[in-house]
């Protein structure tokens, strides 16, 4: 996403994963920090 800037995710890519959010572990946090991220700057 860094790359290629958050108008370039799909929104159909971002709802896919903010419904396979794992709860608890790093992956979430990173997860969490994407999306996050993309809400951000969109």
């Amino acid at each position: 996403m860094d790359l290629v800037g958050p108008d370039e995710v799909p929104s159909e890519v971002v709802r896919r994963l903010e419904d396979c959010r794992p709860n608890g572990a790093d992956r979430a946090y990173l997860l969490n920090r994407l999306i996050a991220k993309i809400h951000a700057l969109t």
